[in-house]
């Protein structure tokens, strides 16, 4: 794991939760 913090690993990361959320709720 990086110790570096990386902006655009993070906003990935979050673009990924987003998605998965999303998706989430378009099934319910």
């Amino acid at each position: 794991m990086k110790t570096k913090y990386d902006p655009t690993l993070e906003m990935n990361f979050q673009m990924q939760e987003f998605h998965q959320e999303a998706m989430f709720w378009a099934t319910l």
